[in-house]
């Protein structure tokens, strides 16, 4: 086998072990492999609203057709632009998530990107190695640097509006203040001046009524904090509802989705704005609950999602 099959026929391999890990590493958060021809034509149904991971769904897509493309045409430097962009979801499954911290749970994602890195950047450096080495070494360090900005982007900023930062560093804040408290030692003032929404019920002119909420936000709030110790400050985090649209914890919030409607006729729904999703750190694909904040003083409003007869609402003292 001559020096151009081989690295054809590593092409194709790598190919097959990028797909691998896509369909099955339990870590890697871009839903790819099978499902990217209904990921793609999601990209384009809802461009307007369109997040970070569409973008590097797209992105993955765009390299393996590169990679393929350069087997035919026979530029290997299209390989390189091509390896270098699935590198975005790899890099991104390895620090968005806890990969790095539980090593032991996650052997299959490592042997499988291990292979995938080694046989990429053989290709890469033969690449390099030919004739117009400067101008490709030029090219791989610029791209190296888009790749591995983009997974930092996803990290730090994942288009989060100034609401939503506001939001979650009040959620943040909260959590530490309660954490590992008994409800003696957490100062219902502190409680409402900074971090939940009650002004409406302090503000209330009806004495009895206002007494009524009081006394049940004990046992309303018991429940966040519950939640809280039982997930830890340290596995507890949480992100806006929007980034989960293709996760069934979204359905609620989906207008597409929804059946019921008003005597109107328009349609009911819960909208996602100020919503967040809180999740395990361990497993971030998967929420296990929502809360909402209330959009102007971005204190936490509820933190109780009932379902009654398939509409879904915010459980909030106004209702009590």
């Amino acid at each position: 086998m001559n020096k151009i099959h081989l690295i054809s026929t590593l092409k194709i391999v790598s190919i097959l072990v990028f797909l691998s890990i896509s369909i099955h590493g339990p870590h890697v958060s871009i839903p790819f492999g099978f499902v990217i021809i209904i990921s793609v034509w999601d990209f384009f149904e809802n461009i307007n609203s369109i997040n970070l991971e569409d973008v590097v769904i797209i992105l993955d897509l765009i390299g393996l057709i590169l990679v393929l493309y350069s087997i035919k045409a026979k530029k290997n430097y299209l390989s390189i632009i091509g390896y270098l962009l699935t590198y975005i979801m790899l890099f991104g499954a390895l620090f968005e998530t806890n990969v790095l911290q539980r090593p032991e749970k996650n052997t299959y994602f490592f042997i499988t990107s291990s292979v995938y890195f080694i046989i990429s950047i053989y290709i890469i450096h033969d690449t390099i190695s030919s004739k117009k080495a400067k101008l490709i070494k030029t090219l791989t360090g610029f791209l190296l640097l888009i790749s591995c900005s983009s997974f930092g982007q996803k990290m730090t900023l994942e288009n989060w509006n100034e609401n939503e930062k506001q939001q979650y560093n009040n959620l943040v804040e909260l959590v530490n203040y309660i954490q590992n408290k008994n409800k003696f030692e957490i100062s219902k003032d502190t409680l409402f001046d900074k971090y939940i929404y009650f002004d409406y019920v302090l503000k209330d002119s009806v004495s009895k009524r206002k007494e009524r909420r009081l006394t049940k936000f004990d046992t309303i709030f018991y429940y966040f904090i519950k939640t809280v110790d039982s997930l830890s400050l340290k596995n507890l985090d949480a992100k806006p509802i929007r980034f989960y649209k293709k996760h069934k914890i979204y359905k609620p919030f989906d207008e597409k989705l929804t059946t019921l409607k008003t005597v109107g006729g328009k349609k009911m729904y819960t909208k996602h704005a100020n919503v967040f999703a809180y999740y395990n750190k361990e497993e971030p694909e998967n929420p296990l609950g929502v809360l909402q904040f209330e959009g102007t003083t971005n204190k936490l409003g509820s933190w109780i999602f009932i379902n009654q007869g398939g509409y879904h609402y915010f459980l909030t003292f106004s209702l009590l």
